[in-house]
């Protein structure tokens, strides 16, 4: 049998190695297809950049992915992945990327850098959790101090200084300001919006 009943609930093997790899954070997108963060190479090989996100796909439509293919590679400890106009939002620290696959081949020709200062100091706590809110915004968990900036931006202003603090952003503007926090890996909403945190 590919499934288990634990405590009422049916638990089925959808994907394993060598398909996906340390995986730490998955968004599904509209069609059904799932996106994988990599973080491989935890925590001693960052710089190294073996981490990347994986696209799984279910050809033959009986509810396993059969389809593994690198979306994108080289990235240092990606920990957070949200699907979003046809694209992905990764967590990268020191970054936050865009990435989308524009030309059908299945993995990103489009990578670009949204935010950047995430901070690094304890691998344990790095950005996570990325969440849609009921605003319509994309929630995430900033553990380390961190100083945000969106390069690129036009108008120049002083960074975003982040300790102890989350962050929201507007996925469609790219305005972003600091939320309550304090959380370490993992974050959740509850119907009514209400905000839980892992630590």
């Amino acid at each position: 049998d590919t499934f288990k009943v634990i405590d009422g609930f049916k638990i089925e093997l959808v994907a394993s190695e060598p398909q996906v790899t340390d995986p730490v954070a998955m968004a599904f997108d509209e069609n059904g297809n799932l996106f994988v963060a990599e973080m491989r190479g935890y925590s001693e090989h960052g710089d190294d950049q073996v981490g990347q996100i994986r696209f799984l796909e279910d050809t033959n439509g009986d509810g396993l992915f059969d389809r593994s293919t690198v979306f994108a590679d080289r990235m240092s400890w990606p920990t957070a992945v949200a699907c979003y106009d046809g694209g992905i939002f990764v967590g990268a620290t020191p970054d936050l990327l865009y990435l989308k696959d524009e030309n059908g081949d299945r993995q990103a020709d489009r990578r670009e850098v949204v935010f950047s200062g995430f901070g690094a100091s304890n691998v344990q706590g790095l950005i996570n959790s990325f969440r849609w809110g009921l605003d319509n915004r994309i929630h995430l968990v900033v553990r380390n101090k961190s100083s945000i900036v969106r390069p690129g931006d036009p108008v120049a202003e002083e960074p975003l200084l982040l300790s102890g603090r989350d962050l929201i952003f507007d996925p469609r503007t790219l305005e972003y300001e600091p939320t309550s926090g304090g959380g370490q890996f993992g974050m959740s909403f509850n119907r009514w919006g209400e905000k839980f945190v892992c630590s």
